[in-house]
């Protein structure tokens, strides 16, 4: 059976781990990382955002996949039960704009090189933060 879990679920239980356990957001994740993988629900990062979600590369990477769903959503009303795809003059234009929204989020990059929280178009944004230095790094992101 393949079980999957949403990623409000994966986000809820990451914070509310790092709460009760008292745990670094870094250690969060690769808790509850391991607490679903011992559950039997493998390959996490194939379909969510397993970063930590307060992080900025976090928050990067579930706008990218609700916009990316978004853009999934328009082809989907455009097939047909018999897999046959019906685009006229009438959905021609959101048609077009939800292709070029996918290449664009796809040539944009997918993953970010570790094989966990795999994101499509997501630009990694690096610029450091002087003078805060009660923040934590999660994966190279400040949370």
């Amino acid at each position: 059976m393949n079980q999957k879990i949403s990623q409000q679920t994966y986000d809820e239980t990451l914070l509310e781990n790092q709460d009760i356990f008292d745990l670094s957001p870094e250690d969060a994740v690769t808790e509850t990382l391991s607490q679903f993988e011992q559950q039997g629900l493998a390959n996490l990062s194939s379909y969510l955002a397993t970063s930590h979600p307060e992080s900025e590369r976090g928050k990067n990477e579930r706008e990218s996949r609700v916009v990316f769903g978004k853009y999934l959503e328009v082809l989907d009303t455009i097939v047909k039960d018999d897999g046959s795809v019906a685009v006229n003059e009438g959905n021609l234009d959101e048609v077009s704009k939800a292709l070029d929204g996918i290449r664009d989020c796809c040539s944009a990059g997918q993953g970010n090189g570790d094989g966990r929280g795999a994101a499509v178009g997501i630009e990694s944004d690096e610029k450091e933060q002087e003078g805060e230095g009660q923040e934590e790094m999660v994966d190279g992101d400040t949370v």
